[in-house]
């Protein structure tokens, strides 16, 4: 037999030497007694044994003597609350162990509801794909349904706003003071001169002649207002800054035309390189073109205003035509702008173009010669008033009545008289001014003197006697 883990096993030595089995009982507390009785006899009997417990264990086995210790029985009372309780934990479920066969079914009930509600979902969106599909192939006009989803705010408004134009006026002598003379126009205080006028002027009727002096005036003076008008919004800009420090080395060769191009920018039509080819009538407008044409081949213009910025012009090679109106120029340019922003640009040149910008003149002659789009608008001259169709008539008659007293009625003239008074009637009633009419009951002697023969009304025809209805 083998002792518990804790325990010595010790061997007694015979029946007649009991010291050792009762100084175990003594370290226990115990009063030493007699020794245990040995074991029942038996077939399988075994030799008297003795535990000598351990020091320090929470049971020292004196439970097997006939009186337990006091302090065996004190560790009983708190160990067994403590092991019945840990029995009836063993014996209840461990938690998250998962749920009870109910809640499964549960579950599985509402999974195969989720699952019908999928499948017809599915059938539905089946079903619609084919009536739509049926309906494509279908002839005649679809059905479809629609909802009124509004408008975003962007859309809301597309139409431009209405543009209160300014009309030009005469000026003072102060105000057309500016740049140290006496201006033609001014706008948005730069001044136009009367010399840059007749250049560009004179320009344009050398290779187009037969031109208006009048329309040539407006063209020129609307070029030239739109680019000082746009000059005048930018006061201090940055092509100034770009022209001072590139306009040196383009003029010397130290910078090429297409660095300049590249770095600053050019006009509308050239090529990234700034090659452009200058036309007459171009886009680029008559000051532009009088530039141009005005620099020497191989030479580099002065700087001048455009309505984007100042622009520098290299000419390369002039091309003649058949005519002065077909010559060309090969050149090269650099635009330097008056603002890098776009959307600044767009917004001043549109108040320049739309009549927007402050225009002054130096008197109603230079008013005459200003585009429509800038001259004070004047009411038109009253027509005078002349005789009324039912005076005309009545002199038309009387023309004819003399001419029958003198024996002409059916004569050439008699016959104009009468278709002329004839057409004015009708006119009349057409304007409704028969009013000015006045009804009278003919006469025989307008009868004769028309020579006209009275209306026959049209009748309808009688329709035959016959059977009414549609059987046979």
């Amino acid at each position: 037999m083998t002792a518990p883990k804790g325990f010595d096993r010790i061997e007694a030595a015979d029946e007649g030497s009991p010291d050792r089995r009762d100084r175990g009982r003594a370290q226990n507390g115990a009063d030493p007694g007699p020794a245990l009785a040995p074991l029942a006899a038996g077939r399988n009997a075994m030799p008297r044994r003795t535990l000598a417990p351990r020091r320090g264990w929470l049971f020292d086995l004196s439970w097997i003597s006939d009186t337990p210790s006091p302090l065996m029985q004190t560790r009983l009372a708190v160990v067994a609350p403590l092991m019945l309780a840990a029995v009836l934990q063993a014996q209840e479920p461990p938690a998250g162990q998962g749920p009870t066969p109910q809640q499964q079914l549960e579950k599985l009930k509402a999974e195969k509801q989720r699952l019908q509600r999928e499948i017809e979902f599915a059938k539905k969106r089946a079903q619609q794909a084919s009536g739509l599909l049926s309906n494509k192939f279908r002839r005649g006009a679809p059905k479809f349904r629609s909802i009124n989803a509004g408008k975003p705010g962007g859309m809301l408004s597309t139409m431009p706003k209405p543009v209160k134009r300014k009309p030009a006026r005469v000026g003072t002598p102060e105000e057309m003071k500016v740049g140290g003379g006496d201006a033609m126009v001014v706008v948005n205080r730069r001044g136009i001169g009367e010399k840059v006028f007749n250049d560009v002027s004179e320009y344009l009727m050398s290779y187009t002649p037969q031109a208006r002096p009048e329309l040539v005036a407006n063209r020129v003076l609307y070029d030239l207002i739109r680019i000082e008008g746009v000059v005048g919004s930018f006061v201090d800009n940055q092509a100034k800054v770009y022209l001072a420090e590139a306009l040196d080395k383009l003029q010397s060769g130290a910078m090429s035309f297409a660095d300049a191009a590249k770095n600053y920018g050019t006009v509308q039509g050239a090529d990234e390189s700034g090659q452009l080819t200058v036309t007459r009538n171009s886009v680029q407008g008559p000051f532009f073109e009088f530039m141009a044409f005005s620099t020497a081949v191989g030479q580099v213009s002065r700087p001048f205003a455009t309505p984007k910025g100042y622009a520098v012009v290299k000419v390369e090679e002039l091309v003649k035509g058949k005519s002065a109106s077909l010559d060309q120029l090969k050149c090269s340019v650099a635009l330097f702008k008056f603002s890098s922003d776009e959307a600044e640009m767009t917004e001043a040149q549109y108040a320049v173009t739309s009549g927007q910008a402050d225009v002054l003149v130096r008197d109603q002659t230079v008013m005459a010669k200003l585009p429509a789009l800038y001259r004070a608008q004047t009411a038109p001259a009253s027509r005078p008033a002349g005789p009324t169709q039912a005076a005309q008539i009545a002199t038309m008659k009387a023309q004819l009545q003399k001419l029958v007293s003198a024996g002409e009625g059916q004569g050439a003239e008699a016959k104009q008289l009468r278709a002329k008074i004839q057409a004015m009637s009708q006119r009349a009633r057409a304007q409704g001014s028969d009013a000015d009419i006045k009804a009278k009951p003919p006469q025989d002697s307008d009868r004769k003197d028309f020579d006209s023969k009275p209306i026959k009304r049209a009748t309808k025809p009688a329709k035959p006697a016959g059977r009414q209805g549609g059987g046979n």
